[in-house]
């Protein structure tokens, strides 16, 4: 969700990469996987496809940190 980018990334956006033909490639590495979510001819697509995955694959795992630590500080 607020991860850094990486100082070589041709777009600037984390999980978004660009092909030669000029399309975008939109993935998300959850466990060690890298999953593909397709292939965009706009940036904006892309990049709408991969804040819509942080939300369904991170999301939850940031609740279940959240409820831990509320959890230890009681």
């Amino acid at each position: 969700m607020d991860r850094k980018t990486n100082k070589n990334s041709g777009t600037g956006i984390t999980g978004v990469s660009r092909f030669k033909n000029g399309a975008y490639r939109a993935y998300i590495t959850v466990g060690r996987k890298q999953i593909h979510l397709g292939s965009y001819a706009k940036l904006d697509d892309a990049i709408t496809a991969r804040k819509g995955a942080e939300e369904k694959y991170f999301r939850p795992l940031e609740e279940k940190v959240k409820k831990i630590k509320r959890e230890e500080l009681k």
